[in-house]
């Protein structure tokens, strides 16, 4: 039911209960992360990657273009330059020492960032009936409104708990340098849960002096 309720000025009662909504509403759709990472190779520590082939080890094309695009794009510079896997290999491609030498060599990568799915869980979490209050300014007046008020029935919708390893070797050597662990949770989708841990890891592989 949609309701109009029409006053000359915002009443700060109803400013309030309206900016209280919008806080418990955002609370609600937040996102928890956390990145814990580890250097194997202290030595290093000293040298930062700035040619990077991007890897998501996933059977899912769609989500494993959407990850490695998303970190490629968060990674690339003036001082990087960034490559998915995937603009040089076949989703269907197995992804064995072979198949990303060659890449390596094409691109003349440095460092190799693998990335892996070590814990997904999805879980129904269901949303509470709640009323939305939207003010629209009166047409030809500028501070008279209307507050529309619509109530929103409950729904069903899908939680996301996902745990991803994220390891970086040396182009020349294969040398193991570094892991990253990182997981998050309360995205709605898998796409989105892709693009927040592709920035979410791109930024920390930049804090920690990984990536130029």
């Amino acid at each position: 039911m949609i309701t109009t309720i029409k006053q000359a000025t915002p009443q700060p009662r109803r400013v309030t209960l309206v900016l209280a909504l919008v806080a418990v509403l955002s609370s609600s759709c937040a996102t928890r992360s956390s990145v814990n990472s580890t250097w194997h190779d202290t030595a290093s520590r000293e040298q930062r990657f700035d040619k990077v082939l991007v890897i998501g080890m996933t059977a899912d094309g769609d989500r494993r273009v959407t990850y490695e695009d998303t970190v490629a794009q968060a990674l690339q510079s003036d001082h990087t330059q960034a490559w998915p896997s995937s603009q040089f290999m076949e989703i269907a491609q197995a992804v064995t020492p072979e198949t990303v030498q060659r890449v390596v060599d094409q691109v003349g990568a440095n460092a190799i960032v693998v990335t892996q799915v070590s814990q997904l869980n999805v879980q129904a979490v269901e949303v509470e009936a709640f009323t939305d209050v939207l003010a629209r300014r009166q047409s030809g007046t500028a501070f008279r409104y209307d507050y529309i008020e619509k109530e929103r029935a409950p729904y069903t919708t899908a939680e996301y708990t996902a745990v991803l390893t994220t390891d970086v070797y040396a182009a020349d050597s294969g040398a193991h340098l570094y892991t990253m662990v990182a997981s998050t949770r309360g995205k709605v989708s898998l796409d989105e849960t892709a693009i927040a841990f592709g920035k979410l890891i791109a930024m920390r592989l930049k804090k920690d002096g990984v990536v130029r």
